[in-house]
């Protein structure tokens, strides 16, 4: 008989890190659980890819949708650690995932109509260089719109230009619209287009297990899983300001439901990739769940 997660009721998934089970649960520390294993949010049944991608979704999603949305994820998620081969594959997937299908979407909100150029490029992206050119463009776009939406006279200048993701007078644009702290609130959306720090931090594992790998697909999986969390990042980051635009708050609680479903499922596209055989057969998620119970009544 198959396990029903939706059935745990003991314990809502919240974001963040929790010191042990009893203080809460987020999606991957809820894995590790039913693993067997010691309290984490990096369960070793898991793909670090997928565990990553998960742990953004977790962290950016309302309570009510990350039950719904994330805990039938659990046993899917479990059993997905593979070779280094199978992270760059998955990698890869998400970061093409993130710029075809999500990015378009908040673009289009924004009302902008050179960002339907950009969203329609999304669309049709396939190499990685593509990939890697338009994620820059779309993270200076969302730059750009925040300067725009905070004031309408630099909106028209922007909507006037023919490119402005490509165009390096950004930064003079965002100065103009007496947007000080731009700079701060683009580092911690990671949508600059410098290197995203604490991404690429948490990514520290998946660089040092490629590190054992050729040099070249070292880089080139640790450059790719980088940009897969920083995508998903900005696109969260950048609905996050449409939704402070009142006129557009409704546009941005509609697009923001839709990306976060569009992201889980991309996360279950991405699990079939590799090795995805769920929890060891040896495990009783029954009891398991028992535990959990006196867990939490405790």
């Amino acid at each position: 008989m198959t396990f029903d997660f939706s059935q745990i009721n003991e314990v809502r998934l919240s974001s963040g890190t929790h010191s042990n089970a009893a203080e809460g649960m987020c999606f991957m520390e809820m894995t590790a659980w039913f693993a067997g294993e010691a309290h984490s949010d990096r369960p070793l049944c898991a793909c670090p890819v997928l565990g990553r991608y998960g742990i953004t979704l977790n962290d950016n999603m309302p309570d009510a949708m990350r039950d719904r949305l994330l805990k039938p994820m659990v046993p899917l998620i479990a059993g997905t650690r593979g070779t280094i081969d199978d992270e760059h594959a998955r990698a890869k997937f998400l970061a093409m995932w993130g710029i075809n299908k999500i990015a378009p979407i908040w673009l289009r909100a924004y009302q902008i109509p050179q960002f339907d150029a950009l969203a329609s490029r999304c669309e049709v992206a396939r190499s990685d260089a593509e990939f890697r050119d338009i994620a820059a463009r779309a993270a200076l776009a969302a730059l750009a719109a925040r300067a725009a939406l905070a004031d309408l006279a630099a909106r028209a200048a922007l909507a006037a230009r023919a490119d402005l993701a490509a165009r390096a007078d950004l930064a003079d644009l965002a100065a103009r619209a007496a947007l000080a702290d731009l700079a701060a609130r683009a580092a911690r959306a990671a949508l600059a287009a410098r290197a995203d720090l604490a991404a690429r931090a948490d990514l520290a594992d998946l660089a040092a297990r490629a590190a054992r790998a050729a040099l070249a697909a070292r880089a080139d999986l640790a450059d790719l899983a980088a940009l897969a969390a920083l995508a998903a990042r900005a696109d969260l980051a950048a609905l996050a300001d449409l939704a402070a635009r009142a006129d557009l708050a409704d546009l941005a609680a509609r697009a923001r439901t839709q990306c976060l479903e569009l992201m889980v499922e991309g996360l279950r596209q991405a699990i079939d990739l590799g090795p995805h055989a769920g929890f060891n057969p040896a495990i009783d998620l029954e009891q398991r769940h028992n535990a959990l119970k006196e867990l939490v009544t405790a």
